[in-house]
């Protein structure tokens, strides 16, 4: 049996209103507001822990005038559909801990013994490991990126 509420004292809110079209779906995955866009095919990120809540980028699908709408999985995958198409998409996501240089998952000393080496010019890295080594992203990998990963192994 179906039954009907009828609510008071509610507020509602625009969230976001700007550089949407056209959108067709949304859904929440911790601290971030993902929406589809149908007229240019884009998966719109927002941080929603900030007020107002900010664009954090968009991802580009190449489907517009199809995405319906969206979901994201418990482990942060993104499915969404392709109407015309009759076609399911998923977005893997891959986790990247900034620090862990040999990609282990966990920080240890030996994050901090590849990136000194790298430093010192002992060594050369990976593409991957350049890219968990540089800590503070400013696309180098110096003395502070190596200061910042013993702060991480020792907390």
């Amino acid at each position: 049996m179906n039954r009907y509420w009828r609510m008071s004292g509610t507020d509602w809110n625009v969230v976001a209103d700007s550089g949407l079209t056209n959108p067709t779906g949304l859904d929440i995955y911790e601290d971030r507001l993902l929406v589809s866009d149908y007229a240019n095919g884009d998966i719109i990120v927002y941080d929603i822990s900030q007020d107002p809540v900010v664009e954090l980028g968009r991802i580009a699908t190449g489907l517009s005038n199809e995405i319906m709408g969206l979901k994201v999985s418990p482990e942060g995958d993104i499915w969404y559909v392709c109407s015309n198409a009759n076609e399911l998409y998923q977005i893997t996501v891959t986790v990247i801990l900034v620090g862990d240089v040999n990609g282990d998952g966990l920080y240890t000393i030996m994050d901090v013994v590849l990136c000194a080496q790298y430093v010192m010019g002992l060594s050369e890295m990976d593409e991957d490991e350049l890219y968990r080594s540089d800590v503070n992203y400013d696309g180098d990998i110096d003395v502070l990126d190596v200061l910042l990963i013993v702060d991480l192994v020792i907390n």
